[in-house]
């Protein structure tokens, strides 16, 4: 049998169950159940990532080409550190209310396994579309 955190992917494993009573009598085993870890899905990084200020204080559009099956989730920059301000995302769009014309940003590709995927490359707020 083999110990948690030791399974690998792709493999397949076999397990059975047996109970014991506080008598320590014990039933014979239960048919065998197969499991394996499904090979991870490569979700790629978003494409084509931009992001626009909207007028007044109304914040930062961002959006990004989607790609079939796949969910988003964006992060602003913080001296150098990724800070998820999205919930996971169908669509190909985001608005930050807390935006500003000097925000970063980073868009990250979830597979439809829930493989991450890798970020896109920093993208900055332009003023005009």
């Amino acid at each position: 049998m083999a110990a948690f955190g030791s399974t690998q992917v792709g493999v397949s494993y076999g397990y059975t169950l047996k109970s014991a009573d506080a008598h320590q009598n014990v039933s014979a085993p239960s048919n065998t159940v197969r499991a394996a870890l499904p090979v991870p899905v490569d979700a790629g990084a978003p494409q084509d990532s931009r992001a626009l200020l909207l007028p007044g204080t109304a914040g930062v559009e961002l959006a990004w080409k989607i790609q079939e099956g796949k969910r988003y989730v964006v992060y602003r920059m913080s001296s150098e550190q990724s800070v998820q301000i999205s919930t996971i995302l169908k669509a190909g769009t985001f608005t930050d209310p807390d935006g500003t014309a000097s925000s970063t940003y980073k868009v990250r590709t979830i597979s439809s396994a829930g493989t991450l995927g890798d970020f896109s490359p920093v993208v900055t707020v332009s003023a005009t579309p």
